[in-house]
């Protein structure tokens, strides 16, 4: 067994040093193949709207509701949260949940966030699954598209691993053979 398993790690040891190797001699990708892979995917580097919001999450709509006085009446945003939040995960941060697009919270949730106006903007109580939410605005984020300068290092190593797995492809066929530990197929990163 333990001779297997030194045989096992020797050829996944050559196996990636094979493959970083091939990756780091692979020929750049010419300019025109940068632009036109950019163009290609233009939206695989737009970047969506995001907003910034803390809550605060409660019990029923008239603990909302009474945090929604508290801080009319100059209550601190974050001190309430400390203090009455069931979101354990949030709480600490003054309820601070960071910036985030469309599809990562709770439709009810996501919808009052993203219906605020301006910083500083608090929302009505929003039910969802969790609880009650008093939500403050912190920011807002549009939508905006990387352009290529920014993007082309990324590009690049996109078009090297897909020339790796062409080439790993080509040794598979002319071998007359097939990967079958999943694990191989597992490239290394272009550096």
């Amino acid at each position: 067994v333990i001779q297997h398993r030194i045989l096992h790690a020797r050829d996944d040891i050559l196996i990636r040093y094979l493959q970083q190797w091939k990756l780091e001699h692979l020929p750049m990708p010419t300019q025109e193949q940068i632009a036109a892979y950019f163009k290609a995917h233009k939206s695989d580097f737009s970047i969506p709207a995001q907003v910034h919001v803390r809550h605060i999450l409660l019990g029923t709509k008239k603990q909302a509701l009474q945090i929604i006085d508290k801080l009319k009446h100059g209550g601190d945003f974050a001190a309430l949260a400390a203090a009455y939040s069931l979101d354990d995960g949030s709480k600490a941060r003054g309820g601070d949940l960071n910036w985030f697009p469309r599809g990562v919270m709770v439709k009810s949730f996501e919808k009052a966030a993203f219906g605020l106006k301006k910083s500083s903007d608090i929302s009505a109580p929003i039910q969802t699954k969790y609880g009650w939410h008093v939500i403050q605005l912190l920011g807002k984020r549009p939508a905006s598209q990387r352009e290529l300068p920014e993007v082309r290092e990324d590009i690049i190593n996109i078009l090297k691993q897909e020339q790796l797995s062409t080439w790993e492809e080509t040794l598979l066929t002319q071998a007359n053979s097939q990967i079958v530990k999943a694990d191989y197929r597992k490239t290394p990163k272009a550096e």
